[in-house]
């Protein structure tokens, strides 16, 4: 297909139906081919609010025009030096909900929050970010020219920071929980956020058995994300209670809407595209040699990841988990995985996952249950204590039970017209429905 003729872009042509043009690229329709495109380049990405009044329609045009003709002429050595390819957006004018989701995932590109307001943004392809401050509108200049030039200026400053590799990337990581425990979880099974990866998973000296999830720790959440997060409770308190050195191993959780991936440490999806949640990864033992480590004489891990700040040494690349998501297969998985003076007796373990996962239904409702009422009266918290200790410490089947049917007793005002029957149903189907998801390619 033949490139598009050169056009200057305005706001008009922003606003209208949107096709690359060079230098820039507009799409307020948001056409598929731009949307991939923008994730294998280096794409400097311009995110504009639709102007409410003449002068933010003013500045628009203005600021746009400038911006192409700087692309073109003042900044065309900088543009080609960064290997940059420029790109505008101007949010407000979708009219289709289609339009309004893809949008959305736009902005997530480029920026990890969904706050209104100008968004300046590199985006590599292999998912870093460099945020552009741009600064408190109410320091801005009234003139339209004068609010031109100052964030023209800012841009190339920028544009200039990033060719010359002194500006850090920009990444989302949730906060860190004290002992990277969840109040609700055992001690055994650790929160992971983006800001604690390479201390409890990249740079770990452990085993690392690690959940993306995808929001499964928010109260009343019933995807089936706390489902497979019951699976993973589950096995880690087995192993904390049989392995002959616990510190050998540690089980994780990540969201994956709360945290941004460190992709290079994390094995791609269909296609060598970014995979999606939920999906589990084993990164091995770093001084546990793989089988294809053995035949070439190398241990694993030692790669190499390059980026304009440079070259870092990544100790160890996660493996995608093939095996089924349940209590016993995980804990066989584990123990396979683990160098043999460090395996434990299987049987008994395996002896008692498979009793847990009789009741993991009733599991999964303590959890949700839980989460559900974590955030509410101060009447609720001694059920709270006494279902997690039955959920993660002795209880198992009608001790268990009977304390979610106490909880679900306090609950059940907020939840009238659905039966803990049908709770237990719905759970049921999307455990099943979560759980191909995580196997499906194996």
């Amino acid at each position: 297909m033949s490139p598009p003729p050169e056009q200057r872009i305005t706001y008009e042509s922003c606003i209208s139906l949107g096709a690359c043009r060079p230098p820039l690229s507009t799409f307020n329709r948001l056409r598929f081919d731009i949307m991939e495109h923008i994730q294998k380049v280096n794409a400097f990405m311009v995110l504009l609010d639709a102007p409410n009044t003449q002068q933010d329609i003013d500045f628009a045009e203005e600021f746009l025009s400038a911006l192409s003709d700087h692309v073109q002429e003042t900044w065309s050595q900088l543009v080609s030096e960064a290997e940059v390819e420029f790109f505008v957006h101007v949010f407000g004018n979708e009219n289709q909900e289609t339009d309004d989701a893809a949008a959305k995932f736009l902005r997530g590109l480029f920026v990890s929050n969904d706050d209104s307001g100008p968004v300046i943004s590199i985006r590599e392809p292999n998912g870093v970010r460099y945020l552009m401050a741009v600064g408190d509108s109410r320091d801005e200049p009234k003139d339209v020219q004068d609010k031109v030039t100052q964030l023209l200026t800012k841009v190339g400053e920028f544009l200039t920071a990033y060719a010359d590799q002194t500006i850090q990337p920009y990444h989302k990581s949730e906060r860190r929980l004290p002992g990277d425990i969840h109040p609700l979880l055992p001690g055994s099974l650790a929160v992971v956020t983006r800001d604690s990866f390479q201390e409890l998973v990249g740079g770990e000296k452990c085993g690392v058995l690690l959940l993306v999830h995808c929001s499964g720790l928010q109260g009343g959440d019933e995807d089936g994300g706390s489902a497979l997060i019951c699976v993973m409770g589950l096995v880690s308190v087995i192993l904390a209670k049989h392995l002959k050195d616990p510190k050998i191993v540690r089980i994780g959780l990540m969201d994956y809407e709360a945290n941004d991936l460190e992709l290079e440490y994390f094995p791609a999806g269909p296609g060598g595209v970014e995979a999606l949640p939920p999906f589990l990864s084993w990164f091995p033992l770093p001084d546990h040699k793989s089988k294809a480590g053995k035949r070439r004489g190398k241990k694993r891990g030692g790669l190499m990841s390059k980026s304009l700040l440079g070259e870092r040494k990544i100790r160890r690349k996660g493996t995608r988990v093939r095996a089924e998501i349940s209590v016993s297969e995980l804990v066989k998985f584990v123990h396979k995985k683990l160098p043999q003076k460090a395996r434990f007796p299987l049987n008994p373990a395996l002896e008692e996952a498979k009793k847990l996962e009789t009741d993991i239904l009733t599991h999964v409702s303590a959890l949700n249950i839980s989460l559900a009422l974590a955030e509410t009266e101060e009447k609720f918290s001694e059920p709270l204590k006494k279902m997690r200790e039955e959920m993660w410490g002795r209880g198992q089947g009608n001790s268990l039970a009977v304390a979610v049917a106490g909880a679900e007793a306090l609950f059940k005002d907020s939840v009238p017209d659905e039966s803990s029957e049908g709770k237990t149903a719905a759970v049921a189907s999307e455990f099943a429905i979560e759980t191909q998801k995580c196997v499906g390619e194996s």
